[in-house]
């Protein structure tokens, strides 16, 4: 359901953008019917993702460290397929043309596109720290403490997945 309304949101925005009425119904079924190719991109994203963590095991690493590792390798990741679901919706590419579209526009924009990716990605930051800690503020202030950091963790990925899905969908069009 996530990669069905991304892509709903990739369309809405190019309708947006192009001063085209937005068709919520039409772009759903654009993503119904460019599901596969979504679907593909991100199994392909995750896969990688996977591959680096399971190689990663191999490294020990102790603290903080084993946290901002992963956090970055995900951010690497997001950089390099950034634009393959845009493509998808809006050039209506399959697979392997749009994941090649991606690398292309992240050569030509690297850096408006690191700082797209980075920005967001940053907001996280505090919620991870949080997270890595939970046991230790449950104890210091109250249990409760876990269900506030559970849901600001919610709310700021809610924000931080908005503006990574939509600023690149600009930077496509």
């Amino acid at each position: 359901a996530g990669i069905l309304m991304t892509g709903l949101a990739i369309g809405m925005l190019k309708d947006a953008i192009l001063y085209k009425k937005a068709a919520i119904f039409s772009n759903l079924l654009m993503s119904l019917k460019q599901y596969l190719a979504l679907l593909g991109i991100w199994a392909i994203a995750f896969l990688i993702y996977v591959f680096l963590g399971k190689a990663g095991h191999f490294i020990k690493l102790s603290g903080n460290i084993s946290v901002v590792i992963p956090y970055l390798v995900s951010i690497l990741i997001q950089l390099i397929f950034v634009y393959a679901m845009p493509a998808v919706i809006i050039e209506k590419k399959n697979i392997f043309s749009s994941i090649k579209k991606s690398f292309s526009l992240l050569k030509k924009f690297f850096l408006p596109t690191m700082h797209l990716i980075m920005a967001p990605a940053i907001l996280y930051l505090p919620i991870i720290v949080l997270k890595q800690n939970l046991v230790y503020l449950a104890g210091k202030f109250s249990p409760e403490v876990i269900l506030i950091v559970l849901a600001g963790g919610i709310f700021v990925s809610l924000i931080v997945d908005i503006l990574i899905t939509t600023s690149p969908t600009i930077v496509f069009l």
